[in-house]
């Protein structure tokens, strides 16, 4: 089944360790590089949206960038070590700072759609639509339910 991928990270924490060295790799080439409390923050998990001072998100949103321009233009789609690759296998559970800000780069830069989900998080996805779909079959059964009830003559 062509469809299954096995993951080339041990652990979901190493891929977004990947994706932080290879950002680390971005700056150091440009000539600012990321200090150890930077590679922290990266690290943390998300949802603390004002730890990132202003200049370094705009930083960070300019590598993401680039990196992610570099690997579309050598057309890295089947090296499972690439960023976004990267990027696919740490946003399966988890959401690290550094996933969310290639999110926000992938879906306000022009990079075309995210990922489709994979695991568990396809899983999930699948579940919920099946879920929906009987829910709103159920409640349109009890819909015509009631309006037989009301306008049954007698």
């Amino acid at each position: 089944m062509k469809w299954i991928r096995k993951s080339p990270f041990g652990r979901q924490e190493d891929a977004a360790e990947h994706m932080i060295e290879l950002l680390s790799q971005e700056a150091d080439r440009h000539g600012t590089p990321l200090n150890e409390t930077e590679k922290k923050m990266l690290s943390s998990e998300s949802g603390r949206r004002e730890s990132f001072p202003e200049d370094l998100r705009m930083r960070l949103h300019k590598l993401i960038g680039e990196i992610l321009e570099q690997e579309k233009a050598k057309g890295i789609k089947n090296d499972p070590k690439s960023f976004l690759a990267s990027f696919e296998w740490a946003s399966d559970n988890a959401c690290p700072e550094i996933v969310a800000l290639t999110e926000e780069v992938v879906t306000g830069g022009g990079f075309g759609p995210l990922p489709p989900p994979h695991g568990r998080r396809w899983i999930k996805d699948r579940a919920q639509v099946i879920g929906c779909g009987l829910l709103l079959v159920l409640i349109m059964m009890v819909i015509v339910a009631i309006c037989g009830l009301i306008f049954q003559k007698k």
